[in-house]
């Protein structure tokens, strides 16, 4: 049962990020510092700072590519000047693109099957990357640059990207969702580039969370509230995004479906919606029937999913609330046992990449 912990366990100080700039492993927290070119790396297993990466440019996006229970694998990590980067944390290689954005690379997801990694910008653009081909020491034997560029571009919004995520699945019907300031929310199958179904709302979304098997979506609006969009109607056993009929008409969400934060938790009941604490972060419980969303004012607030309201006030903080994430549970009788266990991790070697990657045809390593 989701029962968390009424006051911080842990505390780890001198960072401030900005949304998606967090990413969190079994032995590591990687925490982009707002408006520096350095990343807090800290040690869970010491609980305390572990290394300060600088990098060359501000990184303003962040994503985790690997086994939460490893720590290894890789940082995906999204720069101010359009790039991506990919740093492996167990030797240190990095391996960064020509800038791909025209706008700081704000939004990052990485595929749970760690083939694929979505970044947007405010650029209004989707980019889509394979993460092997990225990492993959082989040249091109025609001489071309695919492999630092990216599979394929999604630019079915006319507003900047606010929010990515994937679906949970592992297999190739995986779908990807992004959000963005023009108030719409699209449903895509990411590897062919469709677009499976629209939503339009009522205002921008700026951030999401998607339900434990998929079956509904919920994002964080700039007024505070959530909205609830369910997958599937009570008249339809068929997904409205993998059904033809439907995947080609926008769909307005009713009002009932948006939940929004009783008048006692703003300042007055009449405040207006631009002063409003804007939902910068969700996350769900691990069962998928509470639901927590960071916001504005400092505030994190649970809410029912079931009852489909607003349920309470788990903390306040001085501070806004920018990034939150649900740890998996613990406590198992048989836990897997990782094949490999990251206890530090080796700084990237930025000196010869970033001077190396002026032009598309050198990317640098």
């Amino acid at each position: 049962m989701y029962q968390p912990h009424p006051s911080p366990t842990h505390s780890f100080k001198k960072s401030s990020t900005h949304p998606n700039c967090l990413a969190v492993s079994s032995t590591h927290i990687f925490a982009a510092q707002a408006e520096k070119a350095v990343v807090h790396v800290y040690s869970r297993e010491h609980g305390n700072q572990e290394a300060v990466v600088p990098f060359p440019e501000k990184i303003r996006s962040i994503a985790l590519a690997g086994d939460y229970d490893e720590g290894a694998g890789c940082l995906v990590l999204g720069a101010e000047g359009g790039r991506i980067l990919v740093w492996e944390l167990a030797t240190g290689r990095l391996v960064t693109t020509p800038p791909s954005h025209v706008q700081p690379t704000t939004s990052l997801a990485v595929a749970p099957n760690k083939l694929h990694a979505l970044s947007g910008a405010g650029d209004a653009q989707i980019h889509l990357w394979s993460l092997p081909s990225l990492l993959s020491f082989s040249t091109p034997v025609d001489g071309n640059t695919a492999p630092y560029t990216p599979v394929l571009t999604l630019s079915s919004h006319h507003g900047p990207i606010t929010a990515l995520a994937f679906g949970h699945s592992h297999s190739k019907t995986n779908i990807a969702v992004s959000a963005s300031q023009d108030k719409t929310i699209i449903i895509w199958d990411y590897l062919s580039g469709t677009n499976l179904h629209t939503f339009l709302l009522s205002s921008p979304a700026l951030s999401l969370a998607l339900d434990p098997a998929d079956r509904a979506l919920y994002t964080g609006s700039s007024d505070g509230s959530i909205q609830f969009l369910p997958f599937f109607t009570p008249t339809s056993s068929t997904s409205q995004i993998h059904d033809p009929s439907q995947q080609n008409t926008p769909t307005q969400p009713p009002e009932k479906d948006r939940w929004k934060l009783p008048a006692t938790t703003t300042t007055t009941i009449t405040e207006p919606s631009s002063r409003l604490p804007a939902a910068n972060c969700l996350t769900l419980s691990y069962d998928g029937t509470v639901l927590l969303s960071g916001h504005s004012d400092g505030k994190i607030h649970t809410w029912d999913i079931g009852k489909g309201r607003y349920s309470g006030t788990l903390h306040d903080y001085a501070h806004a609330v920018t990034n939150l994430t649900m740890l998996p549970p613990t406590g198992w009788p048989n836990p897997r046992v990782p094949r490999v266990k990251l206890h530090q991790v080796i700084k990237p070697r930025y000196e010869s990449t970033f001077t190396s990657s002026s032009s598309a045809s050198d990317p640098g390593f």
